[in-house]
């Protein structure tokens, strides 16, 4: 299969994330009869090979799992961290801890004066959705 899809990349727009842009894949089958029937015609010589499009996939829960723990890394975060993920499609789960950059293992006790933040600025979040957030992190480039 020839791909003309670019890869998926996560776009960092501190707080949004974008996948990849849509792609197009080479209908290889069709192309086949295509050439064949021009090789063998002594007057239509011209093949049009057609093309359809193809949506990026979704990255993988490794591959999320992954980038959330260099976001942290890379935000030099200097204490805990830990993530708790439940995919309600797949019911896939991640969890994962990280202290100062290195992985340790999940169910941290944290307190709830650490734990009553996060409720806090998922309501913050919204009603600041249209104001521009200083880039703080480093994005995806594509080549």
């Amino acid at each position: 299969m020839i791909s003309h899809l670019r890869q998926p990349c996560l776009w960092l727009e501190a707080p949004i994330f974008k996948t990849g842009q849509s792609g197009t894949v080479l209908d290889v089958d069709r192309a086949v009869i295509l050439i064949e029937d021009a090789l063998k015609s002594p007057t239509s010589r011209v093949v049009n090979v057609s093309f359809n499009r193809l949506t990026p996939p979704r990255p993988s829960f490794q591959n999320l799992q992954i980038l959330l723990q260099q976001i942290i890394n890379v935000a030099q975060l200097d204490g805990e961290a830990e993530l708790y993920l439940l995919d309600l499609q797949t019911n896939q789960e991640m969890h994962f801890a990280l202290q100062n950059g290195k992985s340790v293992p999940p169910d941290i006790a944290f307190t709830a004066a650490s734990t009553i933040k996060i409720p806090i600025m998922v309501s913050i979040f919204p009603a600041h959705s249209r104001t521009r957030f200083p880039r703080a992190l480093p994005t995806c480039s594509v080549a």
